[in-house]
């Protein structure tokens, strides 16, 4: 059964006396029921004469060139003022040299030494002390120990006690009582091992 809709269209597609003409009579229906879609397909009608008059359309309106939007563009005087304004590191020096360390102790040369060689090297410790290398290990004390599982013949290797007392103390434990039965400069690896081993 043919629907209200398509029954009035095709009304109004046919032509009788005294009746609209097609393109009114067909834009009133669109605009009746699809009143969404009339204006854009069908566009815009004169009701006395049926023919298609031309939309108006609103003028554009200027864009309006902002500086927040970055629309702008800059004087030539806020050119030169960007110029005269650098930034420090384009004009002068930001970074200083490097500041000679004060040495007042033999904590300080190890220190130094660390952040320069990034191991317990004992002669530029006693460099920086102005003193042997015996007299440089005996300052130093507890704070360095001689780590018998990586010196090899004549070449000793130091470390820092927070790098010895930890790991695997008990591999190092029994490491030092080997090492001190041939060596007594181990013995005090193994007095400060067995502080640090862990109680079960």
């Amino acid at each position: 059964m043919p629907s209200a809709t398509s029954s009035a269209l095709r009304k109004a597609t046919t032509h009788g006396t005294g009746a609209s003409p097609p393109s009114c009579r067909l834009r009133e229906l669109c605009a009746q029921f699809w009143p969404h879609q009339s204006h854009h397909h069908l566009g815009v009608y004169d009701p006395d004469t049926g023919e298609r008059a031309r939309p108006k359309t609103a003028e554009p309106r200027p864009m309006r060139m902002t500086r927040t939007a970055g629309l702008s563009r800059p004087s030539r005087t806020t050119i030169s003022n960007r110029k005269s304004q650098t930034r420090p590191g384009l004009s002068e020096r930001v970074l200083h040299p490097p500041v000679t360390p004060i040495i007042e102790s033999a904590a300080d040369a190890l220190a130094v030494t660390l952040h320069e060689t990034g191991y317990v090297d004992l002669n530029r410790i006693a460099e920086l002390l102005a003193r042997s290398r015996d007299e440089a290990i005996a300052e130093l004390g507890d704070r360095i120990f001689l780590d018998p599982q990586l010196t090899i013949e004549n070449i000793e290797s130091w470390q820092t006690a927070d790098a010895y007392l930890s790991g695997p103390v008990r591999t190092k434990l029994a490491a030092a009582i080997a090492a001190a039965a041939l060596d007594l400069r181990y013995q005090r690896n193994v007095e400060a091992l067995r502080q640090v081993q862990p109680r079960i």
